[in-house]
């Protein structure tokens, strides 16, 4: 099962025993800045379309570390 929500206060997010295959990272900001307009759903690597996301492969045996996500304005 995929969680919904991996993410620790840091900003780190770590998916243990996901079956081998191709993913799309989708991100939901959910701490929003009164300041600043609402934050709102992005995906991998920092677009707000899901057709213009990159997907992310996790082979069996091997991790997919250093991928660098950031909220885009």
């Amino acid at each position: 099962m995929i969680p919904e929500n991996c993410t620790d206060e840091r900003g780190s997010f770590q998916i243990k025993e996901l079956p081998p295959g191709k993913y799309r990272l989708e991100i939901t900001p959910n701490k929003r800045n009164p300041k600043t307009k609402p934050s709102k759903t992005f995906y991998y690597p920092g677009v707000y379309d899901k057709e213009l996301s990159e997907a992310v492969s996790v082979d069996a045996g091997k991790s997919a570390d250093g991928l660098i996500i950031r909220l885009i304005d």
